[in-house]
């Protein structure tokens, strides 16, 4: 498990819900900034083909927290 939790705004309830999709921002001035929305998808996308699990919340002091699970295969 990999968790990141940053010290800004945090997401908002649509991030929350579908921050996930494909080209879907927080905010749209980041266009302007060269974002596609595309990197919370390609990261879940890569994460469930690892049989993994990407979950976003807020963190209890603020901002952003992104928790990976990926499970560990043994042989």
């Amino acid at each position: 498990m990999i968790e990141i939790i940053d010290q800004g705004e945090g997401f908002s309830k649509k991030m929350l819900k579908d921050g996930k999709n494909q080209l879907l921002m927080g905010k749209e001035s980041r266009k302007r900034n060269g974002h596609h929305g595309l990197g919370l998808y390609i990261a879940d996308t890569i994460i469930k083909k690892h049989n993994g699990e990407l979950i976003l919340s807020n963190s209890v002091n603020g901002g952003g927290k992104v928790i990976v699970k990926i499970p560990l295969l043994y042989k």
